[in-house]
């Protein structure tokens, strides 16, 4: 298939660095105006996207439609798309799992398009080596082409779609949750045990229940957003979805130079001067 145009929903701070490097490989990149924000339109005018806009104009000129919008959105991105027949390639690059990514991929499919499923790993593109695009669908190795010269590093991982979606959440529990456990860990010894009304000892923390480790030292290269972790006691309970009522909140406002230590244990350089 011969690529030219790609229609890009929507300039955000990734969505405008990812058209941007579709647009370094030689391919026309097409935004939508219409009812976008001065902020979006400030970014796709200074990235040199071109202005379609409305949908429909963007859709008819592109064999291609990229979908870097926030999560919430990407299926109501996909229905719009569908509504008005795109029978393109669409690549939703959203970080939804893989479940609301294959139901993305069944709202496409059904009005005539060929669904590529994206996973983006890392910050905005502004230098080499610090952002990987992973596509898994029947069209992912032609869309991986479209990047080929820019500083985005686009690979194809396979032929079935949710494979990208499945990676990204399996990469952001990696690297979230894991911090979120150790300093977890590293509150559970100081926490005080407090007797019930039997005069037994009982848990500082809910029978059942969603702790958030709120850290405000941190080095620079650590995640500076943590994310929700069942903390379950007693530790033999099953985890279970919980509302907002039950969630607990330990803040952590010095953390001990050894908990430091673990959370930079993944880091080369740092591993090297310890030696």
């Amino acid at each position: 298939m011969n690529i030219e145009t790609v229609a890009l929903l929507h300039p955000g701070n990734m969505g405008t660095t990812i058209g941007t490097a579709a647009a370094t490989s030689g391919v026309r990149v097409l935004w939508v105006s219409a009812q976008r924000s001065s902020a979006s339109r400030k970014r796709a005018e200074q990235a040199g996207l071109v202005d379609a806009e409305t949908l429909p104009a963007a859709i008819n000129q592109s064999e291609v439609v990229l979908s870097v919008c926030p999560p919430h959105a990407a299926l109501d991105v996909a229905r719009i798309v569908a509504a008005e027949g795109f029978a393109g390639i669409y690549v939703d690059a959203n970080a939804i799992s893989r479940a609301t990514a294959e139901e993305v991929g069944r709202i496409v499919t059904k009005a005539g398009a060929n669904f590529v499923d994206g996973g983006i790993i890392g910050s905005p593109v502004k230098q080499p080596g610090t952002t990987r695009l992973y596509l898994s669908g029947e069209y992912g190795g032609e869309v991986a082409a479209l990047f080929s010269e820019s500083m985005l590093d686009a690979r194809a991982i396979g032929s079935k779609a949710g494979a990208a979606s499945a990676l990204k959440v399996a990469y952001a529990a990696w690297t979230k949750c894991t911090d979120t456990l150790v300093l977890a860990i590293r509150a559970f010894p100081s926490a005080r045990w407090k007797p019930n009304a039997s005069g037994q000892r009982q848990s500082p923390y809910p029978s059942s229940g969603v702790t958030l480790v709120k850290c405000r030292r941190l080095p620079k290269r650590s995640p500076r957003r943590v994310c929700r972790v069942d903390f379950i006691w007693p530790p033999q309970r099953s985890l279970s979805v919980l509302p907002a009522s039950k969630i607990k909140l330990i803040r952590i406002r010095r953390l001990p130079r050894s908990s430091i230590d673990c959370l930079c244990r993944r880091n080369k350089s740092f591993l090297r001067n310890r030696r």
